[in-house]
């Protein structure tokens, strides 16, 4: 750009003011260009990183609830399992050798039920651990009430037909059969019952022992 000062002097500037113009554009617009692009890379940097965020944060939620269902659904103890009801009358025909036989046939299948209970159980903590869900009872938690609830009803036949009370079994014959330590009520009665019909001869002293062992070994 050329100034004239005087007459005849023409002074050149070092500059020119629309080269400076169109240069300072041109600067405006790199700057809001390099801007807009590091808007655009922040954001989506922060965008994904909150998005993995949530992402994590939901999944852990879900493995959480998946887990805890997975815990309600688990098969029940079989120690919990209590006994369906079953009327004695079933049993009123009964002899008490026959009352003998049927006690000790639904012993031994409620041994067979608790261990097939309790391989359930395990199979379940197993399948809730890894998928998040248990496969709960079966139809062998079913079976172990109707069992649990039939012997009742034996022993209640049995109580009322009164096997096994003419020998007066003493109270100190019985102790000496049962471990030490406390007892749980039905493990009393099941000892006790079973020492009646070993002193009344309904049954033999192997099957007494055999019978006090699967007691033992049950509870």
């Amino acid at each position: 750009m050329n100034v004239k000062v005087s007459a005849g002097t023409v002074v050149q500037c070092p500059f020119d003011e629309d080269e400076k113009f169109n240069n300072g554009q041109e600067n405006v617009r790199a700057v809001l260009k390099t801007s807009k692009r590091d808007l655009i890379y922040f954001f989506s940097i922060n965008s994904y990183t909150r998005g993995s965020h949530m992402k994590k944060t939901s999944l852990t939620l879900l493995l959480f609830f998946l887990f805890q269902a997975g815990c309600f659904n688990l098969a029940t103890p079989p120690s919990q399992i209590s006994g369906s009801y079953t009327s004695e009358l079933r049993y009123q025909s009964y002899t008490c050798e026959e009352l003998s036989a049927e006690l000790s046939s639904l012993a031994r299948r409620e041994n067979q039920l608790v261990t097939a209970q309790e391989q359930r159980r395990k199979t379940s903590m197993v399948q809730a651990f890894w998928i998040g869900y248990g496969n709960g009872d079966g139809i062998e938690a079913a079976e172990l009430a109707n069992v649990r609830g039939e012997k009742e009803a034996v022993r209640k036949a049995i109580d009322s037909n009164r096997c096994g009370a003419s020998k007066n079994v003493s109270s100190k014959s019985v102790i000496t059969t049962q471990p030490a330590g406390p007892l749980n009520d039905d493990l009393r009665r099941d000892l006790e019952t079973i020492e009646q019909w070993r002193s009344a001869g309904i049954l033999t002293e192997k099957e007494a022992v055999e019978l006090r062992r699967e007691a033992l070994q049950k509870y």
